[in-house]
């Protein structure tokens, strides 16, 4: 959904059907430490500072007030049209639409991210103990 604001500022409001809270918090951290981290190719989600219970603030991005107790979170908006709707209606671009997904992915797996395990637990991102890259591959 769009959200537009009095002074014409566009958001979206993400509704994560199907993840949890947690898991949709995590996204949204980890999305922000990559674009703290200098990767700018995605939508930013929009935190909430709230404070911690020493009185400290804290982020926190996901909702659970949607009445079916969805999590929501706000991204800022970028101008454009939906990959997928523009494979859809103009299939001659689907090769330079999958292309400029692949590229966006090899970015953001570049991204230096600059934290060592202990800062890693501390902010609620996974950790990998392996020479690899971060991917979540399983053998099915």
């Amino acid at each position: 959904y769009i959200v537009e604001l009095k002074d014409q500022t566009k958001f979206v409001l993400k509704m994560s059907n199907g993840y949890s809270r947690e898991h949709t918090e995590l996204m949204c951290r980890t999305t922000y430490h990559l674009a703290d981290r200098g990767y700018k190719d995605c939508c930013l989600p929009m935190p909430k500072i709230v404070s911690d219970n020493d009185g400290s603030p804290k982020y926190k991005f996901v909702s659970l007030k949607e009445p079916e107790g969805v999590p929501t979170f706000l991204l800022d908006f970028i101008e454009g049209h939906p990959a997928d709707k523009v494979m859809r209606e103009r299939s001659n671009l689907a090769v330079a639409v999958m292309r400029e997904i692949g590229n966006g992915l090899g970015r953001m797996h570049k991204t230096d991210a600059g934290i060592n395990k202990d800062y890693a637990v501390k902010h609620g991102l996974r950790w990998y103990e392996t020479d690899g890259g971060c991917c979540d591959v399983q053998d099915q």
